[in-house]
């Protein structure tokens, strides 16, 4: 699943999903 690994590799999600 490559889309998966797109979303994580951004910074943006990653900080989303830190806030969750």
């Amino acid at each position: 699943m490559p889309l998966m690994r797109s979303w994580e590799e951004e910074p943006e999600w990653a900080a989303l999903r830190r806030r969750d």
